[in-house]
């Protein structure tokens, strides 16, 4: 008896452990290229939409260092997530390859009036050079034809972030050149 009963609640607790697992194959995102938080249910959440500048600053004409990274308008994205390891969905074309060699996530920092992620900097006569072109490592799933699940590899910490496409660009020139980013906020 004793064993009929624990083979009982063994199979009941497998039963219900994969009924609460995500079905990632529901995941349906309507608009291509845009990027969204998936929820509860497989429900999704567009991220914010904006422009982001790529921005180059020197100091005494590059001698007293200098820094690139990409500056988008507002203090802070009016998506909240209150995950520190969120999924993201997007639908891309099949021809498009793999999304990790064009979309980049990186964290913001709040400056002035807006958000800024450093790609490179340097310090006086090039000392003290950091680099940052790869953003924030994340996974890629690919659980339907032109449907991709995005997750950050490690656990974010409170702040700004944004996926930047770097296929989506806008403008002629360095000077007016802008990528569209997807930005949120992670609370905790």
């Amino acid at each position: 008896m004793t064993s009929r009963y624990l083979t009982l609640v063994v199979l009941l607790t497998a039963i219900t452990v994969q009924g609460q697992t995500k079905d990632e194959s529901a995941v349906k995102p309507e608009i291509m290229n845009h990027i969204y938080i998936i929820g509860d249910s497989n429900q999704l959440n567009s991220l914010e939409k904006g422009k982001a500048a790529m921005v180059t600053k020197s100091k005494l004409a590059g001698f007293g260092g200098s820094s690139m990274g990409y500056i988008m308008d507002g203090n802070s994205s009016s998506v909240r997530i209150n995950k520190s390891q969120p999924e993201f969905a997007t639908k891309m074309s099949d021809m498009a390859g793999d999304p990790m060699a064009y979309l980049k996530l990186y964290k913001f920092k709040t400056k002035d009036k807006g958000r800024e992620a450093s790609i490179s900097s340097s310090g006086a006569m090039g000392k003290n050079s950091s680099t940052n072109t790869e953003g924030i490592a994340f996974l890629v799933k690919n659980p339907s034809a032109g449907v991709f699940i995005l997750i950050p590899e490690k656990p974010l910490e409170p702040g700004e972030y944004g996926f930047i496409n770097m296929m989506m660009v806008t403008g002629t020139g360095r000077k007016d050149m802008s990528y569209t980013v997807f930005a949120f906020g992670i609370d905790r």
